[in-house]
């Protein structure tokens, strides 16, 4: 299934950016505020807006890729040395 959400949106020339902030203005369409205000609340939130330019390019986030990589290091070395 997710391959073929993939295909379909690169097919309609859409990046994961613009795929999730439509998503974002349906679900909002979708929900009466008056019947579920948090929801409504949420949906008009930015979580669904685009993520800043230079996201990755904290310290932060930084750290948590050092850290991946050096986990992912350490298990592709057990493996080779266990083959």
């Amino acid at each position: 299934m997710t391959q073929q959400l993939e295909e379909g949106r690169r097919d309609a020339g859409l990046d994961q950016i613009r795929v999730e902030q439509d998503y974002g203005r349906a679900l909002a369409s979708l929900v009466d505020p008056a019947r579920f205000p948090d929801a409504a609340k949420l949906f008009a939130s930015p979580v669904f807006a685009a993520p800043p330019e230079n996201l990755a390019d904290t310290p932060a986030d930084r750290e948590f890729d050092f850290g991946l990589e050096l986990i992912l290091d350490g298990i592709a070395a057990t493996i080779e040395n266990a083959a």
